[in-house]
């Protein structure tokens, strides 16, 4: 109903799924994606933001390639089909950012320096406040997570930044701060960055249905996160998936924190996440939880009478030792990103 409310009454605010020229040696590159496309669907399924795109592919994840609906120049009357191979996609890359990894980038403009921390390699290259950020290493950016990515690709380097400050444009080194995080080394310059207002203004979107399409579109993404939530169960369980995708309290009070500074919108649609994740929990066959019961209740329709207490005993013992170690590995992931 949450979602059903939200896309009916206010929409759902995005960006247009409109794509900057991929990099070399991407799936998106070989696939022909070129600068100004804008993606309208996937495998398919209509695709109206980025927000939307991401999702598409998420939950294409396990698939060897997907079939990306472009519109080209906005002049094709009929859409282009790009087919992408996504079955070389590590783990490591679903878990971070699996688009940059396709080569699929917005296209957001030049961004623009908001604020540079002090004794960082930022401050001390002369990077300012207002700088704008047209390339880095002769690559062109056009996203703060152009930036991102390729300064975290190189730590302890030397990376030249192209910025333009007001008519000037000027070649910054930058020596690249080398840290830890999650496990592995990554280059940091300190700088926060921030989007282009007049560019935002011109790629936001808000994604809005009529009473009963906002009425399937609920039931359907309420299916979506369901089933996608078993099959990532699924995959975990196998090995298929990395148990670093298990949160925990902490982790879930941290997005809280950040979704509701991000508008009352972004804070309700996470808090309808969270209720569809713990009702597909819950209906786990396991014991303590609601679908531990439905388990003994068809465990006693097959066999006519009601299960022992010593069998009761054993199944709640067991389903009490199985949550304790997911919420202790819940807790253990939730610390190591913390720390």
């Amino acid at each position: 109903m949450l979602l059903f409310a939200g896309t009916f009454i206010v929409g759902v605010p995005g960006q247009r799924a409109l794509l900057a020229e991929p990099p070399p040696s991407t799936a998106a590159a070989a696939a022909d994606v070129r600068a100004g496309d804008r993606v309208i669907g996937v495998d398919g399924e209509p695709v109206g933001s980025w927000q939307e795109l991401r999702w598409r592919v998420v939950r294409a994840q396990g698939n060897d390639r997907i079939a990306l609906s472009l519109v080209r120049d906005n002049l094709d009357r009929e859409p282009i089909r790009r087919e992408l191979s996504i079955a070389g996609l590590g783990t490591d890359d679903w878990e971070g950012n699996p688009l940059s990894a396709l080569g699929l980038r917005a296209d957001l403009g030049a961004p623009i320096v908001d604020q540079v921390l002090p004794g960082k390699p930022a401050e001390r290259a002369g990077l300012v406040n207002g700088d704008r950020i047209l390339a880095v290493d002769g690559r062109p950016m056009r996203s703060p997570s152009d930036v991102a990515s390729l300064t975290n690709a190189h730590p302890g380097e030397t990376l030249t930044y192209r910025v333009q400050r007001g008519g000037t444009t000027l070649e910054v080194p930058v020596n690249v701060e080398s840290a830890e995080q999650n496990g592995r080394r990554i280059g940091l310059a300190g700088v926060r960055l921030r989007i282009d207002p007049d560019v935002a203004e011109r790629s936001a979107v808000v994604v809005r249905y009529g009473l009963g399409e906002s009425l399937v579109q609920g039931f359907r993404k309420t299916w979506e996160l369901s089933a996608f939530t078993v099959r990532m169960l699924g995959r975990i369980v196998t090995g298929d998936a990395s148990l670093k995708n298990i949160s925990g309290p902490l982790t879930m009070a941290d997005i809280a924190g950040q979704s509701a500074q991000a508008g009352t919108l972004v804070f309700v649609s996470y808090l309808a996440l969270i209720s569809i994740s713990l009702g597909v929990l819950n209906l786990l066959p396991v014991p303590l939880l609601d679908g531990g019961h439905l388990l003994y209740y068809l465990a006693e329709i097959i066999k006519g009478s009601p299960v022992s207490d010593r069998a009761f005993e054993v199944g709640q013992r067991i389903g009490m030792a199985m949550l304790a170690v997911l919420m202790a590995l819940a807790l253990f992931n939730d610390v190591s990103r913390l720390f």
